[in-house]
């Protein structure tokens, strides 16, 4: 039974992946919903309607992870969606 529904949001599919793997592993039975930026985030929240947990990368090509988590407070803040833990997390190379 899936407990958690989970975005891992970043633009590079190495740490997508990886960031996913070790969530898993650490939060079993959770639904892991990999997005390449802020937009498809975004889309995802609007179709699975159930978002527990967002970890969100910053620097992003088409929309950043901080325009991503003001649209994400707003909807929160106009009742158009559930209250969802984010956490913002970037790596630089």
């Amino acid at each position: 039974e899936i407990k958690n529904f989970i975005i891992v949001c970043d633009d590079n599919c190495i740490i997508r992946k990886s960031m996913s793997k070790l969530i898993t592993a650490i939060i079993p039975n959770s639904k892991i919903i990999e997005c390449f930026d802020g937009i498809d985030t975004l889309r995802k929240i609007i179709d699975y309607k159930k978002i527990d947990l967002i970890f969100i990368d910053e620097n992003m090509q088409f929309m950043q992870g901080s325009t991503c988590i003001k649209i994400i407070n707003e909807l929160i803040d106009g009742n158009k969606i559930n209250p969802i833990k984010l956490i913002s997390c970037t790596a630089f190379e």
